[in-house]
């Protein structure tokens, strides 16, 4: 479902029932069959996608049409998102929307040693090892293997160096 303005009044109904559907039964955790500690929402069948390649390839080409045509417009990804429900889903439709760019994927791999100082646990941080940190996975934090090609929109997250531009929000 896609929310446009001056739409038919069939659509604005639609749309009134799924803002209502999304912000008072999900947004207020009033899913359909709830118990004191656990709730189950049934997601209304036309929203659905296909939990595979295809059906994400289908929503990046609804989401972003002519997505190559206005790559360098920042007020197009403005105007679009896609909500993920995991930090898989977010890779995933990532690396379909980096399969649309031409060019060289270049692969930037993370730092995989820990800082060890007398006194630190030494004893414990033997049991961490090189494939622990590389699978590391939290939000904010980009994957061991962190992929980029020339022309993918990239923003930073966390203020770096702000007397050099490089703030919360910046796009680089």
């Amino acid at each position: 479902m896609r929310l446009i303005e001056g739409g038919s009044l069939p659509e604005d109904e639609k749309l009134k029932y799924f803002s209502q559907w999304l912000i008072i039964k999900i947004g207020e955790g009033l899913g359909d069959n709830s118990t004191d500690s656990e709730s189950e929402v049934i997601i209304l069948e036309e929203i659905l996608i296909d939990n595979n390649t295809n059906g994400f390839a289908k929503l990046v080409s609804f989401v972003y049409p002519d997505l190559l045509l206005n790559i360098n417009n920042s007020i197009y990804f403005k105007e679009r998102t896609i909500l993920a429900p995991t930090l898989e889903v977010v890779h995933d439709v990532n690396n379909i929307m980096m399969g649309y760019l031409t060019g060289e994927e270049k692969v930037y791999i993370s730092s995989d040693s820990l800082y060890i100082e007398e006194g630190n646990m030494e004893s414990e941080l033997d049991t961490i090892t090189t494939n622990v940190l590389n699978s590391i996975n939290y939000s904010g934090l980009p994957t061991h293997q962190f992929k980029l090609k020339i022309g993918v929109p990239v923003m930073l997250l966390r203020n770096i160096d702000q007397s050099k531009d490089l703030y919360n929000g910046t796009k680089l």
